[in-house]
């Protein structure tokens, strides 16, 4: 509701000025809030039941299923913590994309910020500590997201590094989705009062931020978001065997 009250007027204004300004917004912040949600979710399961984790271990529990188990109860909690955010955020700020193309994107953020709070999870040796590296970990999310300065205008070896924020990824396929479903809505519902066969200017909601040379289909960011999920995951269980055989 906080970013419906702050951005949603202008979000849903009829105004391309007001519109190309906040409804970027809308949709980084709602990124950025999924993955918050995964890292708050998981971030202190594992150490907070380490010592019973080191005793089921010595009595064979594996790991897979233990992650797995983490995954789908937290998971189902972003689940409908994805689903709320979306029924208010999306109509209220007017956009234009399908519903489950956005959800798709909000959830795989939310399951990549759930493996990055077990990653932290199984690092940190006690909640306290796990709880104060969420700030280390978010603020890079925020910065190099794409919505403060442009990825293509940040300096080359930055530009790498920003490959690998799932926040990246989510912004940039929410906000080319939305772009090109304002597109398709425009060609289906010509300006009132245009002439047939004239060219009506459009207005690309993604261009200030990812211009058409430099991004990523929606199908492209989605896929770099399950691999960094992935990778996350992976990187999670290798963390736990690690810790684990110490």
């Amino acid at each position: 509701m906080l970013i419906v009250l702050v951005f949603g007027k202008d979000a849903a204004s009829d105004n391309p000025q007001d519109y190309v300004q906040a409804r970027p917004l809308t949709i980084f912040l709602t990124g950025l809030a999924v993955l918050w949600f995964g890292c708050s979710n998981s971030a202190r399961e594992i150490v907070g039941e380490w010592a019973t984790f080191r005793r089921e271990r010595m009595v064979g529990l594996r790991l897979v299923p233990y992650l797995f188990s983490k995954f789908a109860v937290l998971g189902a909690l972003c689940v409908s913590q994805c689903f709320v955010l979306l029924v208010v955020i999306a109509p209220l700020c007017d956009w234009h994309a399908r519903f489950s193309q956005m959800y798709a994107f909000t959830l795989a953020a939310a399951l990549s910020g759930l493996a990055i709070g077990l990653c932290v999870s199984a690092l940190a040796r006690t909640s306290e500590m796990a709880v104060g590296l969420l700030p280390l970990i978010l603020i890079p999310m925020g910065v190099l997201g794409g919505a403060m300065l442009p990825i293509h205008k940040m300096p080359k070896l930055i530009q790498a590094v920003a490959y690998l924020m799932p926040s990246r990824w989510t912004f940039e396929g929410m906000l080319v989705a939305e772009a090109d479903a304002m597109n398709q809505d425009e060609d289906a519902s010509p300006a009132v009062g245009s002439k047939p066969g004239s060219s009506v200017p459009r207005i690309d909601l993604a261009h200030n931020h990812f211009p058409q040379d430099r991004r990523f289909t929606p199908n492209q960011s989605f896929t770099w978001l399950l691999f960094l999920f992935v990778l996350q995951a992976v990187a999670a269980h290798s963390i736990l065997r690690s810790r684990s055989q110490g």
